[in-house]
């Protein structure tokens, strides 16, 4: 399975230097009131350095990989993005849950 990045996504990457992007589950850790929020980060090409083997899903991109460290559900088309809040950029995804009802 493949990811398609978008291309304000693709410019900032290649802005910056990143080319892979891991993709993880946050967990709260409590057992009374537990949630689990899909996040993700940009790394480099040495921070990608062995998340092979920490994987569980690796996404190929025009860029470089999208590493999913957490089992995850994929739709059929994987889209990730980026917007902009107050200047800090922040990575969209839509095609990756955590779980579904």
């Amino acid at each position: 399975m493949n990811a398609e990045l978008s291309n304000e996504l693709k410019d900032y990457m290649n802005k910056k230097g990143y080319h892979h992007i891991e993709v993880e589950l946050v967990d709260s850790g409590t057992s009374t009131c537990g949630f689990a929020e899909v996040s993700a980060k940009f790394l480099t090409d040495k921070q990608a350095e062995g998340m092979e083997k920490k994987s569980r899903h690796v996404l190929d991109t025009e860029l470089g990989k999208v590493y999913c460290t957490a089992v995850f559900e994929f739709d059929d088309k994987v889209t990730l993005g980026l917007r902009s809040f107050f200047g800090l950029k922040d990575i969209t995804f839509t095609g990756i849950h955590g779980w579904r009802w």
